[in-house]
């Protein structure tokens, strides 16, 4: 299990000089430790929480896993719950053996992050450091940089920003993975793409892809838009939702997806309350 810091914003550090005073020119560690993915035992109270260091630091909104496969590395998939962010995936670098799995398969492995092309398609980059411009040059001194610095390096390789990335659930039977994408309203008119055609978007959409070859650890994709929310998409007033949240497969059959949208979304909107 774990816990994570959510809706965390783009700050600059907090600047604290050695004797507790704010000022200038001293830039303490503290906001770094916000960001975390930090997993514990609930069945075992003496077991010391572990940080998942691999996984990243921003606003993780759970964490949701492709089904392990022995011989097969482990992956899951985490949304940076905050407007103009990004959507991550982590490939472990170690396979799953039922006889020896454990949480230091999150430890060692490769952090993505998601690039959404407008012709459908799309690419995991990796946040390694010295490639994709993650180097010296650009601010980054080591590999533990670009960890603590997610945010910073997804916007250097070139990601695609998203409307809010929460929620996710893949569908067990054909091994599409569902993401919410909640909204964002301070998305402009002219910074737009396909996997965010609306600025600004105060209702949200759902975007589907699938991995090239049905393989969870591939770095290529297929994507589409599975529900634009809102009044104004043509859906039929019993479709029609916003503020897209948690997203689920309740069963094999049945994808649920609740909605978190009060009445300052829905007043004069078209939406009826029932």
């Amino acid at each position: 299990m774990g816990t994570r810091c959510r809706r965390r914003r783009r700050v600059r550090p907090l600047q604290r000089h050695p004797d507790g005073r704010f000022g200038d020119g001293d830039y303490r560690n503290e906001p770094n430790t916000f960001g975390w993915c930090i997993e514990f035992d609930p069945f075992n109270p003496e077991r010391v929480p572990q940080k998942r260091t691999a996984l990243g630091r921003f606003a993780h909104e759970g964490i949701v896993f492709h089904t392990a496969v022995a011989g097969q590395p482990i992956v899951c998939y985490s949304g940076d719950d905050a407007r103009n962010e990004y959507i991550y995936k982590y490939i472990s670098s170690n396979p799953y053996e039922p006889a020896t799995a454990g949480g230091h398969l999150l430890d060692e492995g490769r952090l993505h992050v998601a690039k959404f092309n407008d012709d459908g398609t799309g690419e995991w980059l990796p946040l390694v450091f010295g490639e994709n411009g993650l180097t010296s040059a650009n601010g980054f001194s080591s590999q533990a940089d670009v960890l603590v610095n997610t945010r910073l390096a997804a916007d250097t390789v070139g990601a695609t920003k998203m409307d809010r990335p929460e929620w996710g659930a893949i569908d067990p039977n054909t091994k599409q993975v569902y993401f919410t994408l909640t909204n964002n309203t301070s998305r402009d008119p002219e910074d737009t793409d396909n996997a965010n055609p609306r600025g600004p978007n105060p209702h949200g959409q759902i975007i589907r892809w699938r991995e090239d070859n049905n393989n969870p650890a591939a770095t290529r994709f297929d994507w589409d838009l599975y529900v634009v929310a809102g009044d104004d998409t043509g859906l039929t007033t019993s479709q029609a939702a916003a503020i897209l949240t948690e997203i689920r497969f309740h069963t094999k059959q049945c994808l649920v997806r609740p909605t978190d949208c009060g009445s300052t979304q829905t007043a004069g909107s078209g939406f009826k309350q029932t």
